[in-house]
């Protein structure tokens, strides 16, 4: 079985544009068949494959013993004279160019290495010089640290005995055997720190190259995370001046309800609910008619207008009601009125009866009757307030005749001559001042 040189069993893969035979040392054809180890990154050709496939079974099947292929011939030592035929022969030697051929590693020259008559090899006492990549067994693969500085049998002097054919190759013509071995054992073992720390560095290198692409992805994804923080704060920007925004309208929406609240409860001192717009600008009253029938009523004012205004058309005539809250009914009051097309023929009409009041004084069943401009509803909430606030007073002071209400001038009502009532001019319904300003009307 054909393996890599530290025993790894070799896996048929499609060769690769670059990649070189480690065996030959020729290029691979890109799709070709190459036998590989991916631990040592050791590549071997199909025919390279063969070839040592050949010498394996050929070894396996008990031959001579076949010379391996791992290093590269070597040149024959050429015995050069010092220039005296007396003068001590000297033997140099070509370097192999590669002792561990199919290593993934390459070594260079070495100098030359004299070796004199009678020179004795170094001393190897602890098998220092055994080579660890080739001190395996083919069948057995690859060998412990322990056993492959064991010192192994046949040591004569500390120098390691020869080593099998598997593991070395024959010293070249003219150079000491031991002493090849012992050379070529000692440079491989120092081979193996210079390979682990190559290996070291490809792992290095493989992990520099993955930190610059995580390097370059990592760029790019700070300026992605910059952009994305610059958009943040733009976003940031407008939702302070939205907040702001609605502040603003919510100070705003306050003050309307303020306002809105005022209004409402203005609105309520009105009291214009269900009652319509007010007709008492185009009406004349009727004060004080006789004790008689609605339809007697109606007749003796419609006969009035007709005698005393026969061209001046009116629109309605009839006569007031008083809601009797206890009884839930409605009562007949003593007020009439007549009701023009409008203000101005109401008091086109008034100002005719003011200037001659004995030519039109009007008699209803032979009772006089007076006739004055109808107050408005404004006027006549105001007179009910007013009579309202008087009654509230009588009711809380010892004297009833300290009450007195005030319905010219200044409006209101006081108490002892001090007003506990006042009503200004215009709509306004008034409000209990000084001591009684804890009031409201009913």
């Amino acid at each position: 079985m054909v393996k890599c040189p530290v025993g790894h069993t070799l896996r048929l893969t499609k060769g690769k544009s670059g990649k070189i035979c480690d065996c030959c040392e020729e290029d691979v054809e890109e799709g070709s068949a190459v036998h590989r180890c991916a631990p040592c990154d050791y590549d071997c050709c199909e025919a390279c494959f063969k070839k040592t496939a050949v010498k394996e079974a050929s070894k396996t099947s008990g031959g001579e013993g076949v010379k391996t292929d791992k290093f590269d011939k070597v040149s024959r030592a050429k015995t050069t004279a010092s220039g005296s035929s007396s003068g001590p022969a000297m033997h140099t030697m070509s370097t192999p160019k590669s002792i561990l051929k199919n290593s993934p590693l390459r070594v260079g020259a070495m100098p030359p290495v004299p070796f004199l008559p009678g020179m004795v090899a170094p001393r190897d006492p602890i098998g220092a010089g055994q080579n660890p990549f080739l001190m395996q067994d083919a069948a057995s693969g690859s060998v412990g640290p322990d056993e492959a500085l064991k010192v192994p049998e046949g040591v004569s002097d500390g120098v390691p005995a020869v080593l099998g054919p598997t593991q070395t190759p024959p010293a070249p013509d003219g150079v000491d055997e031991p002493f090849w071995k012992h050379m070529g054992g000692l440079l491989d073992s120092k081979l193996e720190p210079v390979h682990s720390t190559l290996v070291d560095l490809q792992t290095a290198v493989s992990v520099l190259q993955a930190n610059a692409v995580h390097k370059q992805d990592f760029a790019v994804l700070q300026g992605t995370v910059e952009t994305i923080r610059g958009g943040c704060e733009q976003e940031f920007v407008r939702t302070n001046e939205i907040a702001d925004t609605v502040q603003s309208l919510s100070q705003c929406s306050v003050l309307h309800d303020n306002r809105i609240g005022k209004l409402e409860k203005q609105f309520s001192e009105m009291d214009v609910k269900n009652r319509g717009p007010d007709d008492s600008f185009k009406r004349l009253v009727f004060l004080g008619l006789p004790n008689c029938s609605f339809e007697d009523r109606c007749e003796g004012m419609m006969k009035f207008m007709d005698s005393n205004f026969p061209n001046i058309k009116t629109r309605d005539c009839s006569v007031y009601f008083r809601r009797d809250k206890v009884k839930n009914t409605y009562d007949e009051t003593k007020t009439g009125f007549v009701e023009f097309a409008s203000k101005a023929v109401r008091d086109r009409v008034f100002d005719m009866i003011d200037a001659d009041p004995q030519k039109h004084q009007c008699k209803i069943k032979g009772k006089s009757v007076d006739i004055q401009k109808a107050r408005s509803r404004s006027a006549t909430d105001r007179n009910k307030a007013l009579t309202a606030a008087a009654d509230l007073l009588k009711d809380i002071v010892d004297n009833k005749g300290d009450v007195k209400p005030v319905w010219v001038g200044s409006r209101g009502v006081t108490v002892r001559g001090v007003y506990a009532y006042e009503q200004p001019s215009g709509h306004d319904l008034g409000r209990f001042v000084g001591d009684y300003e804890h009031l409201e009307l009913p």
